[in-house]
C-alpha cells in the first residue's frame, strides 16, 4: 500500500493551531542567509516562484537581479509555515500508523518512509528544491520491519532512493531483482539493496539538476565527507553529458562546512578529493548513458 502526503509541498494552507506552535519571533533564521562568494552562477537557482503567491507577490526583494534575497521577516514567515506543514504531515502519519497497529497486519508489515526531495529554506540565499545543494537533495529514509525485533540501527552513510525498491523486495523475501546490464532484462534495478551492505566501504550517492538553460547540467556526487558538483555541457536531444565541456565546479567539505557555504574546489589542499570524486562522477554517468541507450533499444524493460 502506498500513502502519500502533499505537504510540506506548497501551498501552505494550514490550520491556525499548527502555526501557533511556532511563534514567529522564535523561528530561527538560516545560519548562512547570504549567497556564498564562490558560488558558481550556474549553480544559482532563480527562486522567484515565491512571488507567484498572492500574499507575497508584492514583497520588495533585496538585491539585484538575479541574486534576489527575501527580507528577514518574510524568511521567518516561510520557515514558520514549512515547520507547521511538517508537523501536519507528522500528525497524519500518526493516524496511518495507529490504524496499522490496530489491524491484523500490525506484525506482518514493512514500513518505509521517505520523500522525493528536500527543500532549501533561505540557506545560502536560496529557496526551493531546484538545486544540487544538500538541503534540496537530502531526504528522510526510515525503514521498519514490524515482523522483527525492536532493535534499531542508524546509518549515517549516503544512500540513494533507487536503493529503496530492491531493499523492500529483499526484505519481503521476493526474488532479487536483476541489475540493468543488458537490454534483455524486462524488470531490473539500478539500485542496491541496503541489507547486509558493508557500510565501511566508501558510499556514494549521485544526483543531477539542470540550471534551466537547457544546454547545461549539474551532476553531483555525495560521499561521507564531501559533495562534489560539475556543471557541464548537455545534449538535450540525446540526454547525454559532455564532460569535456566543464563550465564550473563545486566542492564542499561536510566535516567543517555542513551548510555548503564555502566552495573549496580551487584549493590545492582539496585537489586530491576533487579529482577522486570527479572520476567517480564520470564513471557513474558513463554507465548510465550506456544503459539509457540499451533501454531505448528495448521497449520491454521497466527499471526501478
Amino acid at each position: 500500500m502506498g500513502v502519500g502526503f502533499r505537504l510540506p509541498h506548497m501551498q501552505y494552507v494550514l490550520p491556525k493551531r499548527l502555526l501557533e506552535k511556532y511563534p514567529l519571533d522564535l523561528v530561527p533564521l538560516p545560519e548562512h542567509p547570504d549567497k556564498p562568494d564562490k558560488l558558481p552562477s550556474l549553480a544559482w537557482n532563480n527562486w522567484k516562484f515565491i512571488m507567484r503567491y498572492k500574499d507575497t507577490k508584492d514583497i520588495n526583494l533585496i538585491g539585484q537581479r538575479p541574486y534576489y534575497k527575501l527580507p528577514a521577516n518574510w524568511t521567518k514567515v516561510w520557515r514558520r509555515h514549512y515547520l507547521a506543514a511538517v508537523t501536519q504531515v507528522d500528525r497524519q502519519l500518526g493516524f496511518v500508523l495507529e490504524a496499522l497497529a490496530g489491524s491484523k497486519f500490525a506484525n506482518n508489515t514493512i514500513v518505509s518512509f521517505t520523500s522525493d526531495h528536500g527543500f532549501t529554506l533561505g540557506e545560502n540565499q536560496e529557496w526551493g528544491k531546484w538545486s544540487n545543494f544538500e538541503t534540496a537533495l537530502k531526504v528522510p529514509l526510515i525503514i521498519k520491519d514490524l515482523r522483527r525485533s525492536k532493535n534499531t540501527e542508524i546509518v549515517d552513510s549516503p544512500v540513494e532512493l533507487i536503493d529503496v525498491f530492491p531493499t523492500l523486495v529483499e526484505m519481503a523475501g521476493l526474488k532479487k531483482m536483476p541489475k540493468c546490464l543488458t537490454k534483455d532484462e524486462i524488470v531490473c534495478t539500478e539500485g542496491k539493496s541496503l541489507l547486509n551492505r558493508p557500510f565501511e566501504e566508501e558510499p556514494l550517492a549521485f544526483s543531477q539538476y539542470t540550471n534551466h538553460r537547457g544546454n547545461i547540467m549539474g551532476y553531483s556526487v555525495r560521499s561521507r565527507d564531501f559533495r562534489y558538483t560539475e556543471w557541464v555541457g548537455f545534449n538535450a536531444t540525446s540526454c547525454t553529458p559532455d564532460f569535456e565541456n566543464v563550465q564550473d565546479r563545486e566542492l564542499y567539505d561536510h566535516r567543517r562546512d555542513p551548510d555548503e557555504y564555502e566552495n573549496v574546489v580551487d584549493s590545492v589542499d582539496y585537489a586530491e578529493h576533487a579529482s577522486k570524486l570527479a572520476k567517480a562522477l564520470r564513471n557513474k554517468m558513463q554507465k548510465l548513458v550506456v544503459r539509457e541507450i540499451m533501454a531505448k533499444s528495448s521497449f520491454k524493460r521497466t527499471s526501478y
